[in-house]
């Protein structure tokens, strides 16, 4: 590999995805040594040429010569076209760079949500606020919920569900939203903003959770094991995973423990709806 020589990309030390590519340039010499540093750690006080905020949002990659700055998509293929150059220019075709901002954009701005981390000082590198990519990341869970909670239901749970509730998930899915909105001001808390999208993805993981079981089960299935109750219960392992991770993010942005008395209760209200008692 060619190294990008002169050049430093600043990244998000929190954050796994961040961190492993960033670490993969130095590894395999597309950067020097040191061609990489921390936001945690980087002095922006005596560097005011690099836009903090921006710096947060999207990867900085610095020239140290020419003092270039590029932030984002460009900085990442910058440095990947600098050994691919035909990457570069596929990169660089309007159509698919839109595409490709787009994607970078909604990772980025959510990727707190993906790996949450505690916020301890205005140097934790916390995306700003943008409600288009937020919505649409929520969005994105909802129809991932929706879609493999249900595929679930049908296959695995209906001996224990009412028949006659018809209702989408994903309407469940998003009436969580409004119930623990109220809680969350009743108690004064702050930043419903980030709180929406950990809501949001906890649900999202638990889904995938039961996609990987549903898959395992049309396996013991095909061997003629029986599994009658292994839906049940992995529906219930599924629900103490979503509890423990939502407490965990909770703790993690110091939020009153009542946001997940509150979590509790809603599923205490829905779940006779949806399951014979």
């Amino acid at each position: 590999m060619k190294t990008l020589e002169n050049h430093t990309i600043i990244y998000d030390a929190e954050c796994p995805l961040c961190n492993a590519y960033t670490q993969g340039f130095i590894k395999y010499k597309m950067l020097d040594i040191n061609g990489r540093t921390a936001f945690q750690q980087f002095d922006f006080d005596n560097n005011t040429e690099i836009d903090k905020t921006k710096a947060a949002n999207k990867i900085v990659l610095f020239n140290s010569e020419t003092n270039e700055i590029t932030y984002g998509l460009p900085s990442l293929i910058k440095i990947i076209g600098f050994n691919y150059p035909n990457l570069a220019k596929l990169a660089n075709i309007s159509v698919i760079h839109f595409v490709l901002s787009l994607l970078y954009s909604f990772i980025s701005y959510n990727r707190k949500m993906i790996a949450p981390s505690k916020i301890t000082n205005e140097n934790s590198g916390n995306p700003s606020i943008n409600l288009p990519h937020r919505i649409a990341f929520i969005a994105c869970c909802a129809i991932l919920v929706h879609v493999i909670v249900t595929w679930y239901f049908q296959r695995f749970l209906l001996p224990f569900m009412h028949l006659r509730f018809n209702l989408p998930d994903v309407v469940l899915f998003l009436a969580q939203f409004p119930f623990q909105a109220l809680v969350f001001y009743l108690f004064k808390q702050n930043n419903f903003y980030d709180y929406a999208g950990q809501l949001a993805f906890v649900s999202a993981l638990a889904a995938f959770g039961l996609l990987i079981a549903g898959i395992a089960f049309k396996v013991l299935l095909y061997f003629h094991f029986d599994i009658q109750f292994l839906g049940i219960i992995t529906y219930g392992a599924a629900f103490m995973f979503m509890f423990y991770e939502h407490l965990r993010r909770v703790k993690l942005y110091n939020w009153s423990i009542w946001i997940c008395v509150s979590w509790i209760v809603f599923r205490l209200l829905i779940y006779p709806l949806v399951f014979k008692i």
